[in-house]
């Protein structure tokens, strides 16, 4: 499972281009928008690796949050023992922080 963004100061083509290398290679992406969006309307970077990850051959899940947090935490709450999650993130440091903070905590 991935969770991804990316910048809206990115050309089309290639935001639709990592759509379609994410679609090859993961199973579940959960796509976000938060403060990335770099003077492009909220939905259309998520649209454009929609787009690409339409072309792509293993992907079956995709979902899609308001917000950099709350993909984190819906990803988390899914990931079971084995499976691998890469977080792709925009704030970095706010991010580090927060899994830091919510690792460290005992399990309900």
């Amino acid at each position: 499972m991935i969770v991804l963004t990316a910048a809206g100061d990115r050309r089309d083509m290639d935001l639709v281009r990592l759509g379609q290398i994410v679609g090859n290679h993961f199973d579940e992406v959960v796509l976000f928008e938060d403060a990335c969006n770099r003077g492009r309307a909220d939905g259309e970077v998520t649209r454009l690796l929609r787009e690409g990850m339409s072309a792509g051959t293993r992907v079956q899940k995709v979902d899609e949050f308001r917000g950099e947090l709350v993909a984190l935490e819906a990803t988390l709450g899914r990931l079971l023992p084995g499976d691998m999650g890469l977080l792709m993130v925009d704030e970095v440091e706010r991010s580090l922080t927060w899994l830091e903070n919510r690792i460290s905590q005992p399990s309900a």
